[in-house]
């Protein structure tokens, strides 16, 4: 047998992985995803966006950053050990804008990643699931991910939305040249801006293999150079020195029932005050929860759709070692619930995505089943039916983020820099000024001819 004819064999699963849509998505229905997620995301913490409260990092690192060194000295400039490529370029623009809009404009930015990463999984789940129920949900998962306060509103944190984008971007074939550089451009972020993205590189070689079209393959390539380029920057970036718990690999499945399944399913609000210290709940929710996945999964198998089980489980396990990676190399307790929440976003993303999936293929009718096995549909559609309405009670009640979360109360970033001008009255053009923001032990320097007053 010739190589060609081994690889020939690979055809059925590339038609599996990553099929041709069967729809096509209108320009306005794209549009209005992209809008609803955007307005979704944006309002889960009222107003604060749209007021400016900057977070953490978005402000000393990034947009300080983009001031002092511009985009091309900022551009791969490490943090943290790593490169940070896609909230270097969000900082860039905002920091042209008037210094009180820069607040407003960092936290949108962040928002415009994330709508476009749902965007991005609707047209792949449309293209696995030519209804449009499983890419709502999906998209929904990504717009308004029941878990991780802290990756609201946060370019810092914009990297764990690629990353579930990164690892669906492969798992598709677009027919139009803007969903081939949307899903390359996603990949390529990605990469650039967290090592865990690998794993998105990885699928889109292995999808590359079985698939063997010049887009998959111009996919594979794009992803493994912006994979190299991270991996030059982390070999030349300082070393973090930060991590100080201890890596138990026992403890990952635990965490990943608690804070994956779990959070996903019923989400985090129903911990109470986000601002008060709080730990996870045990294993039972999330137990019971795969418990009933598993069985409506092994219900539609039995029932003869198999084929719609593949890419479902590709992506619970994929997402699975997108939380081990992370969460055993950072050495995060998962038994504490404040800000570790952004490390379960991008598995919690995937599962979601693969629950809609197989919910969909089980409530779609299908001729070919026979009478026999209809039990069995009926199963897998009860079972399924129960997590998706469990899936968005979750939604629901954790889009909006519970009262005491500090970004509620911290200082608008107008506000710091209405007092920064104040302070810098008086003084030379080059003294440091202070823009304090959120948390609170949080700020920026900058000039004060950059201040003005």
């Amino acid at each position: 047998m010739t190589t060609r004819e081994r690889l020939a064999r690979l055809d059925p699963l590339g038609r599996l992985l990553a099929p041709v849509p069967a729809t096509r998505t209108g320009a306005l229905e794209s549009v209005a995803v992209a809008v609803v997620a955007f307005l979704l995301a944006s309002l889960r913490l009222g107003r604060t966006s749209y007021d400016g409260v900057v977070w953490a990092e978005d402000g000393p690192i990034f947009l300080q950053g983009a001031h002092e060194q511009g985009l091309l000295g900022a551009l791969l400039d490490p943090y943290r050990g790593y490169a940070h490529v896609v909230a270097r370029l969000a900082a860039e623009p905002v920091s042209h804008l008037p210094l009180t809009w820069q607040g407003v404009g960092i936290s949108l930015a962040a928002v415009v990643v994330q709508a476009l990463v749902a965007l991005l999984v609707y047209h792949v789940v449309r293209a696995h699931r030519p209804g449009r129920p499983a890419a709502v949900v999906a998209a929904l998962a990504v717009a308004v991910v029941p878990l991780g306060w802290e990756v609201i509103a946060n370019v810092a944190n914009s990297q764990w939305f690629l990353l579930a984008g990164a690892v669906l971007a492969p798992l598709w074939s677009p027919q139009r040249l803007v969903g081939r550089v949307g899903s390359a451009l996603v990949l390529a972020l990605a990469c650039l801006s967290s090592p865990f993205a690998g794993l998105g590189a990885a699928l889109a070689c292995a999808v590359a293999l079985c698939v063997r079209s010049r887009r998959s393959v111009v996919l594979a390539a794009v992803g493994v150079v912006a994979l190299g380029v991270q991996a030059l920057v982390m070999a030349t970036a300082p070393a973090r020195g930060d991590v100080t718990g201890q890596r138990d690999l026992a403890a990952l499945p635990a965490g990943w029932l608690r804070r994956v399944v779990g959070d996903a399913v019923l989400g985090q609000a129903r911990y109470g005050d986000a601002g008060a210290p709080h730990e996870a709940p045990g294993v039972l929710v999330g137990l019971l929860a795969l418990l009933v996945l598993l069985a409506g999964a092994v219900a539609l198998l039995l029932s003869g759709r198999g084929r719609d089980l593949v890419v479902p489980a590709l992506l619970v396990v994929v997402g699975g070692l997108a939380y081990a990676a992370p969460a055993y190399l950072t050495s995060i307790d998962t038994t504490e619930v404040s800000f570790s929440g952004r490390y379960y976003v991008p598995p919690a993303v995937l599962l979601l995505v693969a629950l809609a999936m197989l919910a969909e293929a089980a409530w779609t009718r299908d001729r070919s089943v026979g009478s026999d096995r209809r039990p069995l549909l009926l199963g897998a559609k009860v079972l399924t039916a129960a997590l998706v309405a469990a899936t968005a009670y979750g939604l629901v009640t954790s889009w909006q983020v519970p009262d005491g979360f500090t970004r509620y109360t911290d200082p608008s970033w107008s506000e710091a820099v209405t007092q920064a001008r104040v302070d810098c009255d008086g003084r030379r053009p080059g003294a440091p000024a202070e823009l304090w923001q959120s948390p609170s032990n949080w700020y920026v320097v900058l000039p004060c001819r950059v201040v003005g007053g």
